[in-house]
């Protein structure tokens, strides 16, 4: 019988027996989730992380919705223990949240200078009233690579944030300042919050441009007065303030011209880039078109989210605030400039009378279809174009819809890679391995490893990046050999591994994350197992120490055979193994001394043996799996990023 048939019997085996999730991902339909018996926010823990993630009811699903696209929230709330931003897979499990950011807002992916970041704006909780905010652009390891702060002192509003065509910043700001309120019932000295639109370049911060509304905007017009309660605020001392054009979304088509919305008078702006005359209006007492749709397409109301698709096309989500019943929706617009004429394309109507009194978005997602968030109702709707629902998701119970106990700004779904530089989190509890890696989408495999190396406690002492493991390989003080244990497919944020039973207590145990094409990307903290331990015994991943950049042998080309290629490769590994004993190299890639022990090189090839079994791992996801050691088959639709770890 073959050498290598009874290991891959068992790790058929143990693959078999392991694709389970230790986070049990979303429900379906759950009437304890709408009715609040799960709490008003269900959520949802996990062993080895202290992150909570969300727990989804997906009220109607659809293939068409799980489309490798990340979902991304900004939540908060009075309900909400840990806010921030958060993303979600396509398949309703935690990829990664920040908890130190706090309160965010119009969280998204953004693409600039031909790279995607993770954008939000933070609160400064501080201040009261309207406060002051700074937005983040976060690289693909998560961290911050850009910082936007509002130009000329005016604090941020953080109702808007958005990347332009041009690669430049548009945001709403403010500033207090007198006013004569007298024809809406105010004092002749009174206070407004003058909105103001600027445009900021990433890179330097400089203001490129800027429109303030008290300088174009007739406050009289304005339909909104003193005692409603959503045109009235508190400012910073305590003061009133009248909020009299409130700003929510700006965006900035192909002539240099801005389109700027304005909840508070019902209406879309079209202002001029270069002399800031408002050049039209879309909607409110003002409105310049000829509705074609029966009033449906200038009629919006509280409207959020407005955005150009075309220079002659418009979408927004019509909060319809001035209706008490009517549901909030989604609106695809058309434009006619000769004619000066709006046409309704398609609504997006919520599957029921979902009413929204803030917030929401409206996104024309890469797929073609429409993604919809209903601001303080804790939902969103993926339609196809047309309007036919595909997906409605609660991340929140029904019973606290427009509670502000739960609720995210915005909603967006895009392409997202994350590569964080921390190390995955291990946890031990009994027979099991529970292992999760906040922020990591490259993840395909995770494969669990020991050592029952009884001076493993003395090497660990010894081993640091400046005194690394020793050459002579028959030293007693040589790196401890690891024993292949089990494997199993990565299943939402926290995947489950079994520890084998016959494995000795007492023992040390890593788990290794390997990406589709077989590579190990991560390496958890070399952990201390005791299976009798009466809690969790939990190893969680610090920053990863980079090592030298060492890339793998080329493979051996030519002619000959697949059994003498498959034999070649065998002799090469053992060779190398041999190689990186002897010198201690290793990638690019996490590395550094774990904890407990173990010298982690970052990209540790497997032993021998595992190297005989290697093609079993392709029975664990990643279409790339192959015979691990042979690292010169680069693929060619391998991502720069992914080359790079």
């Amino acid at each position: 019988m073959p050498t290598w048939l009874p290991s891959f019997k068992a790790i058929l085996t143990l693959t078999l027996a392991t694709f389970t999730s230790a986070d049990f991902g979303p429900r379906n339909q759950s009437t304890e989730h709408n009715t609040g018996l799960l709490g008003t926010f269900p959520t949802e823990t996990y062993r080895s992380s202290p992150l909570i993630g969300p727990s989804l009811n997906y009220i109607q699903d659809s293939l068409l919705c799980h489309d490798e696209l990340y979902t991304l929230l900004a939540l908060r709330g009075s309900d909400v223990r840990t806010p921030g931003p958060m993303i979600i897979d396509s398949d309703g499990h935690l990829v990664w949240t920040n908890i130190g950011y706090g309160n965010t807002h119009a969280v998204g992916v953004y693409e600039f200078k031909g790279h995607r970041y993770l954008g939000f704006g933070v609160e400064d909780n501080g201040l009261k009233g309207f406060g002051d905010g700074v937005y983040y652009l976060l690289d693909s390891s998560y961290e911050k690579a850009y910082t936007i702060k509002g130009a000329n002192g005016f604090p941020v509003g953080l109702r808007e944030f958005h990347i332009t065509r041009d690669e430049t910043a548009v945001i709403a700001t403010y500033k207090i300042k007198t006013a004569d309120l007298r024809f809406v019932g105010g004092p002749q000295d009174g206070r407004i919050y003058d909105s103001i639109v600027q445009e900021i370049n990433i890179e330097t911060g400089k203001l490129l441009f800027q429109w303030r509304a008290s300088e174009h905007v007739d406050i009289t017009q304005v339909p909104r007065t003193l005692d409603t309660e959503a045109g009235t605020y508190v400012d910073h001392q305590g003061q009133q303030a009248w909020d009299f054009f409130r700003i929510n979304s700006i965006d900035k088509d192909s002539k240099g011209n801005f389109l700027v919305s304005s909840s508070s008078t019902n209406t879309l702006s079209y202002i001029d880039g270069r002399t800031k005359k408002i050049l039209w209006n879309l909607g409110g007492q003002n409105n310049s078109f000829n509705d074609l749709s029966g009033g449906i397409a200038t009629q919006f109301s509280g409207q959020h989210h407005a955005r150009f698709h075309n220079d002659n096309t418009i979408t927004l989500f019509d909060n319809n605030a001035n209706t008490v019943n009517g549901p909030s929706q989604g609106l695809y617009l058309t434009l006619d400039y000769d004619q000066m004429t709006v046409s309704l394309l398609h609504t997006y109507a919520p599957p029921t009378d979902l009413n929204s009194s803030s917030g929401g978005s409206l996104q024309l997602l890469p797929t073609g279809n429409i993604l919809q968030s209903y601001g303080q109702i804790p939902a969103w709707t993926e339609f196809s174009i047309n309007g036919d629902i595909l997906c409605h998701v609660h991340f929140g119970a029904a019973v606290s819809f427009n509670s502000s106990k739960v609720f995210s700004d915005r909603i967006a779904k895009g392409p997202w890679t994350g590569l964080p530089k921390t190390s995955p989190d291990i946890a031990l509890y009994g027979y099991e391995a529970a292992v999760s890696w906040n922020g990591a989408t490259t993840v395909t495999t995770y494969i669990l490893e020991g050592t029952n190396d009884l001076e493993l406690d003395m090497k660990q002492a010894i081993y640091t990046r400046d005194h690394p493991p020793p050459t002579d390989l028959n030293d007693k003080n040589k790196p401890p050999e690891f024993t292949f244990l089990s494997a199993t497919p990565k299943s939402g944020f926290e995947s489950i591994l079994p520890i084998p039973n016959t494995f000795p207590a007492g023992s040390y145990l890593r788990i290794r994350a390997l990406n589709k094409y077989g590579h190990v990307v991560g390496i958890t903290k070399l952990t201390h197992w005791d299976p009798d331990a009466g809690q969790p015994i939990v190893g969680i991943g610090g920053p990863a120490i980079p090592g030298p950049d060492l890339r793998p042998l080329g493979y051996f080309l030519g002619g000959f055979s697949i059994a003498v290629v498959l034999a070649m490769g065998v002799w090469l590994m053992r060779r190398r193994i041999a190689a990186r004993r002897v010198y201690g190299h290793g990638d690019s890639e996490r590395g550094g001394y774990g904890y407990g022990g173990g010298w982690d090189d970052g990209d540790e090839e497997l032993s021998d043996r595992e190297l005989i079994d290697a093609v079993e791992f392709s029975l664990l996801g990643g279409k790339a799996l192959r015979a691990r050691g042979v690292r010169g088959l680069e693929d060619s639709d391998e991502s720069d990023e992914e080359r790079k770890i």
